[in-house]
């Protein structure tokens, strides 16, 4: 394919790939450079993301990650299908579909989580498969894991002030005080009036 000083095929090409990736059907995998860590949504069918090589910094990471760790992914919608199949299978065959079904119970069921963040963006079960390829006898582990734990700071700063001071203070806490914080996305609540 030519490309053209528009872009425009470009464009089709990588929509077309979403869409075909984004079913049930083939293609089952998909290949990508680091063009597709960001901007493209593969959470609709997709629960596994092979790591080739790893990123430079926390926020590509996140980007990578986040093409299947997004709002009713894959992963969180098995886990409601598994916990509520039960609960579908025995209902009216009338009722409609049976995501309609899990949807009402899981709302009904999950409607005390105050952050708004479950059912849809995480759900106790799910899981997002990572496969790291490494070299045996690398530091490719490691890294991996410093990336990992720079993404928890990258997450916790958002909407912070100065990030990169917070960032430099929670950092130096030990490993094991910095479960104690934690990003609160909810809505804001004035209980005042």
């Amino acid at each position: 394919m030519e490309k053209t000083t528009t872009g425009l095929e470009g464009k089709i090409r990588t929509d077309e790939l979403r869409r075909a990736f984004n079913s049930p059907f083939f293609p089952h995998v998909l290949a990508t450079t680091s063009l597709g860590q960001e901007g493209l949504d593969f959470h609709v069918w997709c629960r596994q993301l092979l790591h080739w090589d790893l990123c430079s910094s926390p926020l590509d990471l996140e980007q990578r990650e986040g093409r299947i760790q997004r709002f009713g992914g894959y992963a969180v919608r098995r886990v409601l299908a598994q916990n509520f199949k039960n609960r579908v299978q025995s209902c009216d065959a009338g009722v409609g579909s049976p995501w309609n079904v899990i949807a009402n119970l899981v709302e009904h069921e999950c409607s005390t989580d105050l952050s708004g963040l479950s059912p849809w963006w995480f759900y106790p079960g799910d899981q997002v498969d990572r496969i790291f390829i490494h070299l045996p006898q690398s530091r490719q582990i490691e890294k991996f894991q410093e990336l990992s734990r720079q993404r928890w700071l990258y997450r916790l700063a958002l909407g912070q002030p100065h990030q990169q001071d917070f960032i430099e203070s929670v950092s130096r806490l030990p490993d094991d005080g910095r479960h104690q914080f934690a990003l609160n996305l909810s809505a804001w609540k004035d209980d005042t009036g």
